[in-house]
């Protein structure tokens, strides 16, 4: 077996990571896990957490297990696990950090406030986890309290979970620190909204900083993953004309809707400020 890398995108949910997942498993050095999100190294109580494989039970021997094994050959340097939540998780942090060669981390953000429109959409209409008439704005109302209990009856499942901390969990800055103290050179941000330009251009620099062949994709045909689409109709929204578009696009926002988004833009403006200022990146797509 040849000496390989894990390749992790930690987070976040609904930051396109699906789309980016796909670009990267179709590379010939790079393996993707059987799933794309094993969700192997979650922490002991997290709600997503495979009770019958899971790093608590079998440790870091079991991990390599998330991969056809008998793939791992040459070429494949690098072996991808995709799990969105792990930015979350101190247990991926801990196991991964300890691993050599250390491994890459590729975090994916997204304006903040168009994350949890996304987030909310998708489960409302795709997962159908979220009661078809609680509107966005009360969903933000009860999303402020940080109390799971507050969604019952409006909110399905592990989903109430999620949603009751989806609001903090776009201040990207505070859980982006621990990854990038831990994995220092070989911890990567990228900007959703950055990439649209040219996408071509930023996989082939992403894959220069992965140390594979980024010639690739020069004519690679980026097609968009997972994009929000009503469960029980056959026909999606709308199509999207621009890598890693909106998927809020797909329909239009209500008044109320862009109220909310806006009273949310505010809430980020200071941690959007302090996340630009200590890791140097762009968000002038964000303004």
């Amino acid at each position: 077996m040849n000496t390989v890398r894990y390749l992790v995108i930690p987070g976040f949910p609904k930051c396109g990571t699906t789309s980016l997942h796909g670009w990267l498993v179709a590379h010939p050095e790079i393996l993707g896990a059987k799933v794309k999100e094993p969700s192997y190294l979650m922490d002991k109580d997290y709600p997503f957490r495979d009770g019958l494989r899971n790093y608590v039970r079998q440790g870091m021997p079991g991990y390599r297990q998330c991969w056809d094994t008998e793939r791992i050959a040459a070429p494949i340097r690098l072996l991808l696990d995709a799990s969105t939540h792990y930015i979350f998780q101190n247990t991926a942090l801990r196991a991964l950090s300890q691993q050599t060669p250390l491994p890459y981390v590729i975090v994916v953000l997204r304006k903040p406030e168009d994350r949890v429109y996304s987030a909310f959409r998708f489960a409302k209409y795709t997962r159908e986890t979220i009661d078809p008439n609680l509107s966005f704005s009360e969903y933000v109302q009860y999303a402020r309290l940080r109390d799971e209990t507050a969604f019952r009856g409006r909110i399905k499942g592990t989903a109430a979970y999620i949603f009751a901390r989806q609001l903090d969990r776009s201040h990207y800055v505070k859980y982006l620190r621990p990854w990038a103290s831990s994995f220092g050179e070989n911890f990567k941000v990228l900007v959703l909204e950055n990439f649209t330009a040219n996408p071509a251009l930023h996989m082939r620099e992403l894959a220069t900083y992965l140390n594979i062949d980024p010639e690739f994709y020069r004519n690679f045909q980026f097609n968009i993953l997972n994009v929000t689409k009503p469960r029980k109709k056959s026909i999606i929204l709308g199509m999207f004309d621009r890598f890693f578009a909106h998927d809020e696009q797909l329909a239009r926002h209500s008044k109320d809707d862009d109220r909310v988004l806006l009273e949310l833009k505010e809430d980020y403006k200071e941690s959007n400020e302090k996340l630009a200022a200590e890791f140097g990146i762009d968000l002038s797509t964000w303004s």
